[in-house]
């Protein structure tokens, strides 16, 4: 939005609508925390414009917003209370806190990596790990290579040519697709990423590598199978066996039918066969689901033993999808 007092106050200034900003604040302001000060947000206002900031100290958020509460100067105040409060009291009536207490948020600094990962990085964020543990696996990693997320149970690589070489954490996408546009520029050191608008910026911390080295695993194409089947059969009894076994669906390929592990139904047959005789694959029903929704009609699997790798559009030049077989004699 075009500032409305810029014939008042000189140079226009980007701003975003109030609405927007609190929900992009409502991302970085964490609900519960042991320091007080973080449920806050800063505010500042000058002529024509206000200036909200939230971190969790991991994530943060500046933005520029129409100086709808006439304030001068700067003060934190309870973020809960102020979304309540702000439409009809004055921000005076709050409790103010000093904002010598409130931490100071980095300015976007380091090097220039473009913003073309980004839609990249919404790709394949359904493959980032949720397992603690394993702290390099929880974000999206963007190299040379392209862009690339796995939780050792399945693999998405987009290729590219970035210039970054950092582990990205799956809120910045998150937020980024709230945002619903490409910043002007994305800059990052050696541990922070920072994604500039022209109504303010939004600052994450990056995670700490390395990353595994996730190319091993990519199969070679040479001496495979390849079985053709339309995308609807295929999401069709994954998501049956999703609505009958919550905990821990799975499907079966075996001859020429695909089937719900459990025996209970969702079966479709072939006229002929999938698979050679003895040969049977296992999925997991909401992983290949994950997957499947990645692709468009007629889906290419890519297979060379029952618990090998397997590989979805193989002949893809650009992106590469792998997911993990289940062990067919495990319940």
């Amino acid at each position: 939005m075009l500032d409305p007092f810029a014939d008042l106050f000189g140079t226009a200034k980007a701003t975003l609508p109030k609405a927007d900003a609190f929900k992009l604040l409502d991302a970085a302001i964490p609900k519960r925390s042991t320091l007080p000060c973080l449920r806050r947000v800063k505010i500042t206002g000058e002529p024509g414009y206000l200036t909200f900031e939230g971190t969790d100290l991991d994530f943060a958020v500046s933005v520029r917003t129409e100086n709808f509460l006439d304030l001068e100067g700067s003060t934190t105040v309870d973020w809960v209370e102020f979304k309540a409060k702000c439409g009809t009291f004055a921000i005076s009536d709050m409790e103010n806190h000093p904002v010598e207490d409130y931490p100071t948020l980095p300015e976007p600094a380091g090097e220039s990596v473009g913003v073309e990962w980004l839609e990249d990085g919404l790709k394949v964020l359904y493959a980032v790990s949720a397992d603690q543990t394993r702290l390099a696996l929880q974000g999206v990693y963007v190299s040379t290579a392209g862009a690339v997320a796995t939780d050792g149970h399945r693999l998405h690589l987009v290729k590219g040519s970035h210039t970054a070489d950092m582990i990205v954490p799956p809120k910045v996408f998150r937020v980024y697709k709230r945002i619903g546009d490409t910043p002007t520029e994305a800059k990052a050191s050696t541990s922070t990423l920072h994604l500039v608008y022209p109504w303010g910026h939004i600052t994450s911390k990056l995670i700490e590598g390395p990353y595994p080295a996730y190319k091993r695993v990519i199969p070679d194409s040479r001496g495979r199978m390849e079985l053709m089947i339309p995308l609807a059969i295929l999401k069709g009894v994954a998501s049956k066996a999703c609505e009958i076994e919550k905990k821990c669906p799975q499907i079966d390929f075996r001859d020429s039918a695909i089937s719900i592990s459990n025996g209970t139904g969702g079966l479709h047959r072939f006229a002929d066969a999938l698979l050679p005789p003895g040969f049977e694959i296992r999925f997991d029903a909401k992983y290949l689901l994950d997957t499947l929704a990645t692709l468009k009609g007629l889906v290419t699997i890519s297979v060379k033993a029952p618990l090998a790798a397997v590989l979805f559009n193989p002949k893809d030049a650009r992106e590469v999808r792998i997911l993990m077989p289940l062990n067919p004699g495990k319940k």
